[in-house]
This record gives structure tokens, C-alpha cells and sequence, in this order.
């Protein structure tokens, strides 16, 4: 990086010209390819903090896509309606926890005995308190599935 006349700035472009700009932005020249040095370690450090934001949402999705296939397949094979709650230790997330709630009535959306919500949430419990706090990043996804009777004919069989 070449160094502008100001001390304080610096160019990111080995052959651009030196920049004559004031503190103020109004410069005389070309100002555009000079920057401050002092922000530049602030904005690599929000991006870490924000790559590592990205990966626990995307392990969360992850997560959450992986037990609503699961949930799905144990409603299709037993029509199992259980809700029921967790987390993730024994594949080394202790901080995400889950909770399943299925229901085929009516209120829910649901149609007894033909159509089941599943619905599955995935939560960062970063207070360790177990439970979702309004404040606490989560992931849900939701679904339907009608009951086929063919699905829980193969699962008893096979």
C-alpha cells in the first residue's frame, strides 16, 4: 500500500497518485482510493463476528432441516403426533436446543386423523436456561403431512 500525504491515510492501490485531501473529505485531486487506516481493523473484526453469526444460523438450519425429515418420517410410518424437546450434545452443540410440536387438530391446522402439522424450532440457548427467550436467535421450520396409509403399511412390514 502506498502512503498518502496525510500520515493518517494510506492507498490501497500501489500505483495510484498521492491523494490531497483534507480531514473534511473535500479534497483537491483524487481523493477516492484513500482511506483510513485506524478503521480498517474495526471492519475485519465485524466481519468475523458476523461469519461467525452466519455459521451458528446456518448449523441451525441445518439442524432444523435434519429433525423435520426425521419427524416426518416417524409421523408417516406411525402417525406419532408426540411434541417433544432437546438439544444437540451428542453432536457437540451444547448451545442449540429444539422443540417439536405436532398436531393434527383443527385449531392448529391440522385435520384429525388426515393431516398433521410438524413444526420444529431450533434455538441458541445462549442463557442456558432450556427454554426460548423472545431475545434468542432461532430457526423454524413447518410443515404438513396428510396421513397415507401406505406409509404406515411399509413401515409395519418392512
Amino acid at each position: 500500500a502506498r502512503r498518502c500525504p496525510d500520515a493518517t491515510r494510506t492507498s490501497p492501490h500501489p500505483s495510484a497518485p498521492p491523494s490531497r485531501t483534507n480531514d473534511a473529505g473535500a479534497g483537491r485531486g483524487d481523493d477516492d482510493h484513500c482511506h483510513r487506516v485506524g478503521a480498517r481493523p474495526a471492519v475485519h473484526l465485524t466481519g468475523l463476528a458476523n461469519l461467525d453469526r452466519i455459521e451458528r444460523y446456518e448449523q441451525a438450519a441445518t439442524l432444523c432441516a435434519s429433525l423435520l425429515e426425521e419427524e416426518m418420517a416417524r409421523t408417516a410410518a406411525y402417525w406419532d403426533l408426540s411434541t417433544r424437546t432437546g438439544d444437540f450434545r451428542a453432536l457437540g452443540f451444547r448451545e442449540l436446543r429444539f422443540s417439536v410440536f405436532k398436531s393434527d387438530k383443527k385449531a392448529d391446522g391440522g385435520i384429525p386423523g388426515s393431516l398433521a402439522v410438524i413444526r420444529v424450532t431450533v434455538w441458541h440457548d445462549a442463557d442456558a436456561g432450556g427454554d426460548l427467550d423472545a431475545d434468542e436467535p432461532r430457526t423454524e421450520f413447518t410443515t404438513k403431512m396428510a396421513r397415507v396409509l401406505s406409509y404406515e403399511y411399509e413401515a409395519t412390514v418392512h
